[in-house]
């Protein structure tokens, strides 16, 4: 029984080959797409309608993706892994870096499109 299950997860393992090796170039692609639609949206929000609080924009956008993450693992699109609290506590602080120092690039840079 378990030879048979082996043969099988081998075989699924070498039609998931071909895949994996495109999944960086891809992942990497809807990266840069998705980075500039916020860019884009960002600045249409804060010309067109002049929001005025970039911190809250910047709530709405993480609690929006944290949203959609929890949707695809319940739906299993990816195996969430556990991490250390050191860790945790290293990228948080990182993340805050790169949020501020984007809405400051926001505040006094123009987007050119």
């Amino acid at each position: 029984m378990s030879t048979m299950k082996a043969e099988q997860d081998r075989k699924r393992e070498e039609k998931e080959k071909p895949m994996a090796a495109y999944e960086p170039i891809v992942s990497s692609i809807l990266n840069i797409i998705i980075s500039v639609s916020i860019v884009l949206y960002n600045k249409r929000i804060f010309q067109v309608l002049h929001f005025p609080a970039p911190v809250t924009l910047s709530a709405i956008h993480s609690l929006f993706g944290y949203s959609l993450l929890s949707v695809f693992n319940v739906f299993g699109a990816f195996e969430a892994k556990s991490i250390d609290r050191p860790t945790i506590i290293k990228q948080a602080g990182i993340w805050g870096l790169s949020v501020s120092f984007d809405l400051l690039s926001l505040k006094y840079n123009s987007v050119g499109f």
